[in-house]
């Protein structure tokens, strides 16, 4: 009658972090392929190439990024994913010119980056 009941969170806790800990492992060996990137992607619509396209090809990578990242426990760079994702949207909707909608997605694009250079160097 006096037994104490294990703590089943604490338990819940561990099988999962054993769960995910391949999938972050995976998710922060793929850091550096995404950064290189998106580096060659905003390279590519500077330099002529089809910035909408560019632009799209930004949006769907963050939109990868951003479900995987807070899934493994990096919510900030999930919600900073999240941002770029949103950006390039609200850009592709908008009247902006090419220069203009890349500027716009460099301003949430680089903290993120800084959030990836970051967790490589974790």
């Amino acid at each position: 009658m006096g037994q104490k009941k294990p703590d089943i969170t604490a338990k819940q806790d561990a099988i999962l972090e054993r769960a995910l800990a391949p999938v972050r492992a995976r998710f922060i060996e793929a850091i550096e392929g995404h950064i290189l990137s998106f580096e060659a992607l905003r390279r590519e619509a500077r330099n002529g190439h089809s910035a909408k396209e560019s632009l799209k090809e930004i949006g769907q990578l963050a939109h990868k990024i951003a479900g995987i990242a807070g899934s493994v426990g990096y919510e900030e760079i999930g919600e900073a994913a999240s941002t770029v994702e949103r950006r390039v949207w609200e850009c592709e909707a908008s009247e902006l010119d090419d220069g203009d909608r890349l500027a716009s997605v460099d301003d949430v694009l680089e903290p993120l980056l800084e959030l990836l250079e970051m967790k490589l160097d974790d």
